[in-house]
């Protein structure tokens, strides 16, 4: 497994745009998407897709590490190894 430190410079790029976009919502939902099933988000994650679809300004950046994000939860839902130092 490569280490997060040795990845490529566009994936430490979008990394940090997921992270940023999880800290904006931090104060009002936190974590609470650990508590959820992987069908819980599902429905998010097609919107965040429609909503990039859609989009034609700047505005879809936000949009697709909003949508990386849900993705991310959910694959951390399913992956047996998610808690793993990368």
């Amino acid at each position: 497994m490569t280490a997060i430190i040795d990845a490529r410079w566009e994936i430490k790029q979008f990394a940090a745009a997921m992270e940023r976009q999880m800290q904006k919502h931090d104060a009002d939902r936190g974590e609470e998407w650990k508590d959820c099933v992987p069908g819980d988000l599902v429905p998010a994650l097609k919107a965040k897709l429609n909503a990039v679809l859609a989009c034609k300004d700047k505005g879809q950046s936000d949009l697709l590490a909003d949508l990386a994000n849900y993705a991310m939860m959910i694959w951390s839902m399913i992956n047996p190894n998610w808690g793993e130092v990368v």
